[in-house]
């Protein structure tokens, strides 16, 4: 049982292995509805999982509410922290408020998180870690009839290449704690000088209260398509992610950015005030894919779309 908001490499991981996964609705501020989570478990329940944070809007979920439930209902809790799990511990030791999302929770079984992200690696690089080594003795696969010798496979990648492995370790030795520090604060004075910015944009406002250095940007003038905006922001150079179900845009704030945050705030208001004033690019670029995406009832066909599309990526 998860949020609709969980990414979907929960629902990937479930189809490989024969799971169906329940998505529960999320509140006004973006978080897991722990009272839906509640009423979806029944006897077919194998785990829970929340985001730390979610990624489409950059808030934590209620974990706290959800370890009391998993204990209470006997269940596991993966906290999804790949985004977040570099990053969150920093900013909590800056001084900002960040509910607690990790083993100090006794609900929570297994966390996992991205070193490729804010360990600053290479692709590739992501750890999960569990409560206890009983947890983890269950991702171990063992086969010991082989006549080529007594095999063991702690992933699903039987074979894996040492330089990720490597990178990561790089990366988190030559930042160490002042490194990771000096990073996150950086980071968080960027991401809170976007989002003033973005709030004083007529038409634009922040999606929820982030939690970290990642948010989404919505309309709060439902005459403005939003879609429309990021189409107006590539044609000026930049690259945009599309959030839906609320139709927003995201933003996640890396180094790279420190140094053109002012130009990414003048550009969106510019951006804006063109959609505004110019109401038929709502018809046009992917403004227009994603409004005709929004009216297919079945989205099987969507998906079928998004097959043919990658299989003629790989022809």
């Amino acid at each position: 049982i998860a949020p609709i908001t969980v990414h979907p490499t929960i629902d990937k991981a479930a189809h490989y292995f024969g799971l169906k996964v329940i998505h529960t609705p999320v509140g006004e501020d973006f978080r897991a509805d722990v009272q839906a989570m509640k009423e979806a478990i029944n006897e077919n329940t194998v785990m829970l999982v929340a985001s730390a944070p979610q990624f489409c809007h950059g808030v934590i979920d209620p974990i706290k509410e959800l370890s009391d439930l998993a204990v209470a209902k006997g269940l596991p809790l993966h906290v999804d922290a790949c985004f977040g799990g570099f990053m969150l511990p920093w900013v909590e030791k800056l001084g900002y408020k960040i509910p607690p999302f990790d083993f100090r929770l006794p609900g929570v079984t297994s966390i996992s998180a991205d070193v490729h992200k804010y360990g600053y690696s290479v692709k590739g690089s992501s750890v999960i870690v569990y409560r206890n080594a009983e947890i983890r003795k269950h991702q171990i696969y063992t086969y010991p009839e082989w006549p080529g010798g007594l095999y063991g496979s702690p992933s699903m990648a039987g074979t894996r290449g040492g330089g990720t492995i490597a990178s990561a370790w790089v990366s988190l030795k030559a930042l160490g704690v002042n490194g990771f520090m000096d990073k996150a604060k950086e980071l968080m004075d960027t991401t809170e000088k976007m989002m003033k910015g973005v709030n004083e944009i007529e038409g634009l406002k922040i999606m929820g209260e982030p939690h970290m250095t990642a948010f989404a940007i919505g309309p709060c003038d439902k005459d403005l398509d939003i879609y429309a905006v990021a189409d107006a922001m590539e044609k000026k150079g930049w690259t945009i992610e599309r959030n839906q179900k609320p139709s927003c845009i995201h933003c996640s704030i890396l180094p790279r950015h420190t140094a053109i945050a002012d130009d990414f705030i003048r550009d969106l208001k510019d951006s804006t005030a063109e959609v505004k004033e110019n109401k038929t690019l709502a018809k046009k670029g992917t403004a227009a894919m994603y409004g005709m995406i929004g009216t297919i009832p079945d989205k099987t066909i969507v998906s079928d779309f998004l097959v043919e599309f990658f299989s003629e990526v790989y022809k």
